[in-house]
């Protein structure tokens, strides 16, 4: 539907405007009589909240006070916005488990604007080394659960069942499902996955959260009733399955995040909410879905089966940030024009605009960090410099702009050395390296510019 920009001037072209966007209620609105009737604050807030099922249109109605008949177009608007991402904690699978046919998985996540209509991805691929391969044959049922805790789970759709097959290669994305949640709301998802090939799973991204992500394997003795019901799998702190992303309509912001194991947050500590260089920044503040792979390489996605990442984050996330390079640098020592090529075909997969992230260094060390006199930094330092300076300048073509992202980590710009005590490794920050390195970039000019 095209979106307004004046109100209607009769009832009848009310009605008309109100069944675009409502075509299942086609019955009711024409049953609305006059502009009498439809001048009465409670008659229309009424008529949206109970006959239409939606509260987010009658709080706009009664919240922000607009008059009628002109609030009817911000009311439309707000029904005729596309899907987009609107939670965080998602991410990507990047294992595959053949030991089991069956997991149960609940996994946490929060909105970043007022939802009353959800949609969920739910994804069959694993990664290897950077590329999407075949998981074999799926099938899936879903639930959410709002509040937390409540028990109160409502199943979620795939043309109207709730069992869904997925190919190998594929997502799924549900039907919409009409559920009111506030902006800033947490919710659970339970997800039962079956495939005779084995589980996929992901490698615990930001939601490694102690107390809340839950799963169990089994061959065979889960069931659909496992998800509607009260069963609750296991706590535990490592892997997942869920959503790849979760949509509404919205106009807020949100980024699929594209990087190496220091996206993938190795090195922070268990319990950790938002894990990895990226998240740690964006956690609270905007939706986003983590496709990064430890052990990945620019080069790898770049030249291998990226499709799918590229395909949802182009559909529904209003920007990417690209995290690569550090690996691709250890292979390619000495040409940095190779890591900036290989940056600018990843800009090229992905239609929706692309950050880059600045490169954090790699060093030695004799005394695990604990000064900076005692790290020597790697062969490859000078050429992260120079790709650096590149992302830096925008010399890397089709960038949408950068993250500064190293000198959240380095004792000073193009050191090559690790602030003391960011490391454990010298590849990889710790939890003290992941929460100093906290507003080296600004979340609010990343909105503002995908806004």
């Amino acid at each position: 539907m095209t979106r307004l920009t004046t109100y209607p001037t009769t009832p009848d072209e009310l009605k008309e405007d109100l069944i675009a966007v409502y075509p299942n209620y086609e019955t009711q609105i024409r049953s609305l009589v006059d502009w009498d009737h439809l001048n009465s604050p409670g008659v229309m807030e009424s008529f949206f909240r109970y006959t239409l099922n939606d509260a987010v249109a009658a709080d706009l109605y009664i919240n922000q006070r607009v008059p009628f008949p002109s609030f009817i177009p911000s009311v439309l608007d707000s029904r005729s916005l596309p899907y987009k991402m609107v939670a965080d904690r998602t991410a990507g699978p990047n294992d595959q488990n053949g030991s089991y046919t069956q997991s149960l998985f609940r996994t946490r996540h929060a909105v970043f604007d007022d939802t009353s209509l959800l949609k969920f991805i739910f994804p069959n691929w694993m990664i290897s080394s950077a590329a999407e391969s075949s998981a074999g044959v799926a099938t899936l049922n879903a639930s959410i659960e709002y509040p937390m805790g409540s028990g109160n789970r409502v199943p979620i759709l795939f043309n109207g069942s709730q069992e869904v097959s997925m190919a190998s290669l594929s997502y799924a994305v549900s039907d919409p499902l009409d559920f009111v949640i506030p902006t800033g709301g947490e919710f659970y998802v339970y997800t039962l996955y079956e495939n005779s090939s084995g589980i996929i799973t992901g490698a615990l991204h930001s939601e490694k959260e102690v107390g809340y992500n839950a799963w169990s394997f089994a061959n065979g003795s889960l069931s659909p009733s496992d998800v509607n019901g009260s069963t609750n799998p296991a706590i535990r702190t490592t892997n997942y399955y869920g959503p790849a992303m979760i949509l509404s309509q919205t106009l807020k912001p949100s980024v699929a995040l594209f990087g190496t194991s220091r996206t993938v947050g190795s090195g922070a500590d268990v319990g950790a909410i938002y894990r990895g260089e990226i998240a740690n920044h964006l956690g609270g503040q905007m939706a986003y879905a983590n496709f990064a792979q430890s052990g990945s390489s620019g080069g790898g996605a770049a030249s291998g089966n990226f499709d799918l990442r590229a395909e949802l984050a182009s559909l529904y996330a209003s920007g990417a940030v690209i995290s690569h390079g550090t690996n691709d640098l250890t292979g390619v020592t000495g040409n940095d024009a190779v890591v900036i090529g290989l940056l600018e075909d990843l800009i090229d997969k992905i239609s929706v605009p692309s950050h880059l992230a600045t490169i954090a260094p790699r060093s030695t060390s004799t005394d695990s960090w604990a000064t900076l006199g005692n790290q020597t930094t790697t062969a490859a330092n000078s050429n992260r410099i120079l790709v650096n300076a590149a992302i830096r300048a925008g010399n890397v073509a089709g960038a949408a702009g950068y993250l500064e992202v190293a000198n959240g980590y380095e004792s000073s710009e193009d050191s090559g050395l690790w602030k003391v005590n960011y490391t454990n490794d010298g590849a990889h920050a710790n939890q003290t390296g992941y929460d100093g390195a906290i507003g080296s970039f600004s979340v609010g000019s990343l909105i503002d510019s995908l806004s």
